[in-house]
């Protein structure tokens, strides 16, 4: 990905590259559980009114 890129190849020191490396995991783990959230609250909605239409 671009994003790791930029900061590999950056003018951070190594120690500082890790650091962001790790924060940005774990950003992007935030971010890709709160659309998993989303769509299982659709999901489930979807399935609530569907089954409310039978």
């Amino acid at each position: 990905m671009v994003v790791y890129n930029s900061i590999r190849y950056s003018f951070l020191s190594e120690h500082e590259k890790r650091q962001e490396l790790l924060e940005l995991d774990k950003r992007f783990a935030a971010f890709e559980e709160k659309i998993a959230n989303i769509a299982r609250s659709r999901r489930d909605r979807d399935l609530t009114t569907s089954r409310e239409h039978r």
